[in-house]
């Protein structure tokens, strides 16, 4: 397994926090984070939104050591969240990314799936796979989701088309969590992402024997924590 390897599963359908404690929260993180959190209307949006920004939060600091007051946390024009870094680490191309529960994908091959559960676990598992190369990239979903296609042997060797070629240079893995939720991993080269993102990284110009070395190792599953697991990096 690589080095600094994270892979979190937050449910937050248990987690209930009184607005009171819900806005104190909130209140401790940057300006601009906690914007990020209030534009929502709906509670349950401001949950995942909060949720999301503490999972960020204490990535950087289990993996790097930094303390909460000093992790600078910015994102590239499409969006792309990035950790500033005013030195050097050990970890130089660190990144990370939160997802949530998608709604769009293509169509064709999930309603042939067969019952309304497969047609449901199909959509998932496309949705992941593609939502996981444009967040690997760095790009926005105005990338174009269409242009994406998926190949596969009962999901295993995934491999994927862009604009229909195929490119060989990506390795995708794919995780039931629940009979309801899939999760993605995707990993390429770092000079396939887009260009606002690579001046976010500090080792683009990884070589081959390196890069194909990293692309083989094993991949870890994912990791189930609590909401309340979160919280103590906030004190």
């Amino acid at each position: 397994m690589e080095d600094g390897v994270r892979r979190w599963l937050i449910d937050i359908s248990q987690w209930n926090p009184s607005q009171d404690q819900f806005s104190s929260l909130v209140s401790r993180l940057p300006p601009h984070e906690q914007a990020a959190v209030t534009r929502f209307i709906k509670f349950e949006d401001r949950k995942r939104a909060l949720v999301s920004r503490l999972l960020q939060y204490t990535i950087v600091h289990e993996v790097l050591g930094i303390p909460f007051g000093k992790i600078i946390l910015d994102r590239t024009i499409e969006g792309k969240p990035y950790l500033n870094l005013e030195r050097d680490f050990l970890l130089p191309n660190f990144n990370f990314n939160a997802s949530h529960h998608g709604n769009y994908v293509e169509w064709k091959k999930i309603v042939n799936a067969g019952t309304s559960d497969e047609i449901l676990a199909e959509f998932c598992r496309y949705w992941c796979l593609k939502e996981a190369y444009v967040k690997a990239i760095g790009a926005g979903l105005g990338f174009g989701l269409h242009r994406l296609e998926f190949h596969h042997t009962n999901w295993t060797h995934i491999s994927i088309r862009i604009d229909g070629v195929e490119s060989r240079e990506w390795r995708f893995c794919l995780f039931e969590l629940d009979k309801r939720h899939w999760a993605s991993v995707a990993k390429g080269h770092p000079r396939k992402a887009v260009e606002s993102y690579q001046r976010a990284l500090t080792h683009v110009d990884i070589e081959d024997e390196e890069y194909w070395k990293r692309l083989c190792l094993p991949e870890p599953g994912f990791t189930l924590r609590a909401v309340e697991q979160l919280l103590p990096l906030l004190n």
